[in-house]
C-alpha cells in the first residue's frame, strides 16, 4: 500500500470534517508519525467507515485502514461499541428485533476489534 503524501483530499470528503472530528486529524498525526497520540483518543472512534476517504485518495492510500489498525491497538472503546458488540453477540443483530435471533455476525466486528475485546 502506498504511503500517504498529505494531499488531504480524504478530509475534503469526510462527512465530519464540517464538525471538526474528521480523518484531517489523523492523517496529520499519521504523517508526523504520532499515532500513539491517537490510540486512546475518541477521535478514532468517530469514523463512519463510509469509504468517502478510500475512494478520495489519489494514490490509493486507504485511510480507513490507518483508522482500523489505530481501534486494534485501542483499549478504550466506547461503551456503545461495548453494548453493540454485546448485542450481537446475544442475538445476531445489531439492532435485534423482540424474538428475532439471526446467524452470530460476531466474525466480521473482528476485522475491526482487536481479540481481547471479546474476551
Amino acid at each position: 500500500m502506498p504511503e500517504c503524501t498529505g494531499c488531504m483530499d480524504c478530509e475534503k470528503v469526510c462527512p465530519l470534517t464540517p464538525f471538526g472530528i474528521g480523518i484531517g486529524n489523523i492523517i496529520r498525526k499519521h504523517i508526523a508519525g504520532k499515532e500513539e497520540d491517537l490510540i486512546d483518543t475518541k477521535d478514532i472512534w468517530q469514523c463512519t467507515m463510509c469509504f468517502a476517504c478510500d475512494d478520495s485518495c489519489p494514490i490509493g492510500f486507504k485511510p480507513r485502514e490507518l483508522m482500523i489498525r489505530l481501534r486494534r491497538r485501542s483499549k478504550n472503546y466506547p461503551e456503545a461499541y461495548k453494548k453493540l458488540i454485546a448485542g450481537i453477540r446475544k442475538s445476531g443483530n445489531a439492532f435485534p428485533m423482540k424474538g428475532e435471533v439471526n446467524t452470530d455476525y460476531s466474525e466480521l466486528f473482528k476485522l475491526c476489534m482487536p481479540m481481547d475485546f471479546y474476551k
